[in-house]
This record gives structure tokens, sequence and C-alpha cells, in this order.
């Protein structure tokens, strides 16, 4: 019987292990593709008003 109640334990143990694991994991994920969204979308504004001021000069 003791033993059976330290198996559980242990399980009961190693599975919220597990869960704390998957969420750290989730949101360090989550932050990776948000951080590369947000450098793509900068890139592409920078390219964006690059392009713009070479129209501008290209009148003049």
């Amino acid at each position: 019987m003791h033993f059976k109640q330290q198996a559980t334990l242990e399980v009961k143990e190693i599975k919220s292990t597990l869960k704390l694991h998957q969420r750290i994991l989730l949101r360090s994920l989550v932050l990776k593709i948000t951080t590369s969204f947000n450098l793509q979308h900068n890139v592409i504004k920078t390219m964006y008003k690059t392009s713009h001021h070479l129209k501008d000069g290209k009148r003049t």
C-alpha cells in the first residue's frame, strides 16, 4: 500500500512538472514567433519608407 501511494505521488509530481515545462516552452515559442513577426514587420516598414524616399528623390 505504501509503495503504491509513493508511486502515485511521484507520477503526480512528474505530470505537474511536465505541464510546467510545456507552459514554459509554449510561452517561449510564442515569444519567438512574436519577435520574428515584429522584426519582419519593421524590415518591411523600413523598406517601404526607403523605396518612397528613393521615388521622391528621383522626381526632383
